[in-house]
């Protein structure tokens, strides 16, 4: 099922990748606002974007079900049919399509469609079945329950003194109640093990800025963060690592090549052209997710760009809504709170600086980039993005990137040379980043 929202200004790029993506698929949903008009869908007319659709969607054999006249859009007294839906004609036979009555806070109508049970069953298959006789449900059913005696001794392993998570708790504290009722603590983990869930609430966490010493306040590499989550999910955890280990174990041991006791040899990453659970085949992906990076099947790192900047632009909204242009922080807290979206993007750059050599893969990022030096500076949209980043004394962000390459190498330099000059090799960097930015006027 896909959900699309082309734009008049749109190119017919994007629906024909639309069409790709769906072509070859046996059971297939489109849904979506496509601002298009065809008589097809109940519309008096049929206008240039509707035929194009129309043509588009031919060759995939979809049926269209809209029906009657009713507006799906509607403003000003005014109102068209322009949120349509596609689907293949096993589904549109046996579905059914309707507009909601209720209130949707939106110039849009609520759009109802049922699929019949056999038809959500074959889209997401139970595998219970398929994974009755799996090695892997094998194993799960031999998933060794902890003692009392287990529960004690992980509890006294930890620090009595470590700050404790957001339930305030600390681990002397619940020490002490694990060592006068044991039994009660086994029973909670040993429940936890046979639903093969882990409590949500225990996933929260404390985060916590620590001063570097000798480091000025209003930097953000200043501070050291951690994070504290409580003593019962610790304890959950070790659990399982502990479970996790035996299988590993049980089953030949880890590769001479993978990290372990400190010693990091060698990582393989591999794309895999599918796995199979039983009679369901799980596709593999254009990238993956490793260590926070996106890792592309050509490694031209597009894809972590687009990551990176959706996680930049969550940080550039939030604070948006605290640094408005008539009042606010002042300058300098400004600067420390864009500083966040700055590390965010800037994660791992030195993997894949590179990738910005391409302004098409850069362009998204900059945007972003801009929008902090906007609110650092606090000026207008209008204002163009070489006066903002100066007004807001913001480095450009692909001069930023080619900083903390160098910045690395750098230090793998100092380091096989035996010199520890790191600060003169972030001020010289900086010097440089400067420079070339000076030379882009």
């Amino acid at each position: 099922m896909v959900l699309w929202d082309i734009k008049p200004a749109a190119s017919h790029k994007v629906l024909y990748d639309l069409v790709e993506d769906a072509r070859g698929r046996p059971r297939v949903v489109i849904a979506g606002d496509f601002n298009a008009w065809a008589i097809d869908w109940g519309y008096p007319r049929t206008d240039a974007r509707g035929r194009i659709l129309l043509e588009a969607l031919a060759s995939l054999n979809l049926e269209t079900l809209n029906t009657g006249g009713r507006n799906t859009f509607s403003r000003a007294g005014t109102g068209s049919i322009i949120d349509l839906t596609f689907a293949s004609e096993t589904i549109a036979r046996s579905s059914s399509w309707g507009i909601g009555d209720f209130y949707t806070a939106s110039d849009h109508e609520a759009i109802l469609l049922t699929l019949a049970e056999r038809i959500v069953t074959t889209l997401f298959p139970n595998c219970e079945d398929a994974l009755r006789d799996h090695p892997l449900r094998h194993c799960e059913d031999r998933l060794k329950e902890c003692s009392c005696e287990e529960v004690i001794s992980i509890v006294r392993r930890m620090r009595p003194n470590k700050a404790p998570g957001p339930d305030a708790i600390p681990n002397r504290a619940h020490g002490l109640a694990v060592s006068l009722i044991p039994e009660v603590f086994a029973e909670m983990y040993n429940q936890c093990l046979r639903e093969r869930k882990f409590p949500s609430i225990w996933k929260c966490q404390n985060l916590l800025l620590l001063p570097k010493p000798g480091k000025p306040s209003g930097e953000t590499s200043s501070y050291r963060p951690i994070c504290l989550i409580d003593t019962a999910g610790k304890v959950l955890e070790s659990i399982i690592g502990a479970r996790i280990q035996q299988e590993i174990e049980r089953h030949g041991d880890l590769s001479e090549m993978q990290w372990r006791d400190g010693s990091k040899k060698y990582c393989l990453v591999v794309t895999l052209a599918g796995i199979w659970v039983g009679t369901t085949r799980i596709p593999s992906q254009r990238a993956i997710k490793y260590l926070g990076v996106m890792l592309d099947t050509h490694l031209c790192f597009r894809e972590h760009l687009e990551y990176a900047n959706q996680r930049a632009l969550v940080s550039v909204r939030s604070h948006s809504r605290i640094m408005m242009n008539t009042r606010g922080p002042k300058e300098g807290r400004r600067r420390l709170l864009t500083s966040v979206t700055r590390l965010i993007a800037l994660y791992a750059a030195p993997i894949w600086a590179d990738a910005l050599d391409k302004k098409s893969y850069r362009s998204d990022l900059e945007a972003t980039y801009r929008l902090s030096a906007i609110r650092v500076c606090s000026v207008f949209r209008t204002v163009s993005d070489e006066a903002a980043l100066v007004l807001a004394s913001m480095v450009p962000i692909d001069e930023l990137f080619r900083e903390s390459k160098a910045m690395y190498y750098g230090k793998r330099t100092d380091a096989s040379s035996g010199s520890s000059s790191e600060t003169g090799n972030r001020q010289h960097q900086r010097l440089q980043s400067i420079f070339r930015w000076q030379r882009r006027f």
